[in-house]
């Protein structure tokens, strides 16, 4: 086990008579860096709580000045309270409205000794946990942002991105996009379910199979011939998995020589076009990803006309927002997680 994940760590042992009890802890606590005090009395508890905001507090029941259980709950009723935990030993009696996390009865040393390495045992390992998800989850938010693209701005159109990830700060929502040699512009966007770490290995792999697929596209590959075949090719490998999850998601070609913008939808809410008049949203028709093995997807295109603006591919939170603008006011609800869109503005 890494020490550095909880290294530092805060251990309050309250007890008239600690040393053989510390020693013990020391020889079992060896593999983790945690630094233990000492306080002898309820009094010097609560001021050695206060200076040192242990993590955990073993505390003897019978203290020379008060009872542990008095001091415990003190200590528990406190602002910070519950960030500690608090084990209480050597009970006889439990008095009405104590609090701590765990009240042990007095029993035999060895009883005594077994019973407190399981404790620590588990506490410090569901820290490790706790600690290693935390990591884990901040790691994951980083390399997320560090995926999405620049915005270009080109001499025939500017691609603006949008992205707003779910409140714990991982979003199953992803895009990508790049030019030819051309200036064509190629991009994805999709929509997982989830938020957690498990979506966050689902947008990565997703993300590395829509732009293989769209590249073998681009490089015009024999068994890739039009944005239909890549969503084909994607969802097919999809059920590679025993239980693949659904998706949706869009994958395009902005072509500059023809002033066309082609896509290929799998049960997005609709692409959005702002003109100079007017929102329009273009409907999906095609199965989500994932749905059935055997789906076909329709690929269609749009002419890029002058007063087309911009062209808007979008998550479901983001067409919300814009598209049904009267619910979200009903609702009362400042929407802000998984609002994704890749926003291109012609400049033809």
């Amino acid at each position: 086990m890494n020490n550095d994940v909880i290294a530092h760590e805060r251990l309050l042992v309250v007890d008239a008579r600690p040393n053989r009890f510390v020693a013990d802890l020391k020889k079992w606590l060896s593999r983790f860096e945690i630094n233990i005090f000492i306080a002898k009395s309820g009094i010097e508890a609560l001021e050695k709580y206060r200076l040192y905001s242990p993590g955990l507090i073993l505390m003897n029941s019978e203290l020379p000045d008060m009872s542990g259980m008095s001091v415990s709950s003190i200590i528990k009723d406190g602002e910070d309270g519950n960030q500690t935990t608090v084990i209480l030993y050597n009970l006889e009696d439990v008095y009405q409205n104590t609090k701590a996390d765990f009240f042990f009865n007095k029993m035999s040393q060895e009883n005594f000794d077994d019973m407190m390495q399981a404790q620590l045992r588990t506490f410090y390992n569901e820290k490790f946990i706790r600690v290693m998800h935390s990591m884990e989850l901040q790691m994951a938010q980083r390399r997320q942002y560090q995926m999405l693209p620049q915005n270009i701005s080109d001499e025939k159109y500017n691609v603006i991105n949008i992205f707003s990830a779910y409140s714990a700060g991982l979003s199953g929502d992803c895009y990508d996009y790049w030019k030819d040699k051309n200036g064509n512009l190629y991009g994805i966007l999709f929509d997982c379910t989830g938020h957690d770490i498990n979506a966050y290995s689902q947008v990565h792999s997703l993300r590395m199979s829509l732009k293989k697929e769209l590249k073998l596209y681009e490089i015009g590959y024999e068994n890739c011939t039009s944005l239909s075949d890549v969503l084909k090719s994607v969802n097919e490998d999809l059920f590679l998995d025993y239980s693949p999850d659904m998706t949706a998601a869009v994958v395009f070609l902005l072509n500059i020589r023809e002033r066309k913008f082609h896509y290929c939808t799998a049960g997005m809410p609709g692409i959005i076009v702002r003109t100079n008049k007017e929102l329009k949203k273009i409907e999906s028709q095609n199965f989500l990803l994932g749905c059935s093995e055997d789906a076909t997807f329709a690929s269609s295109e749009l002419n890029v006309t002058d007063d087309i603006k911009e062209i808007i591919c979008c998550s479901d939170g983001f067409y919300e927002l814009v598209m049904n603008q009267e619910e979200v006011v009903d609702s009362k609800i400042a929407k802000h997680d998984d609002v994704s869109a890749v926003i291109i503005q012609p400049k033809f």
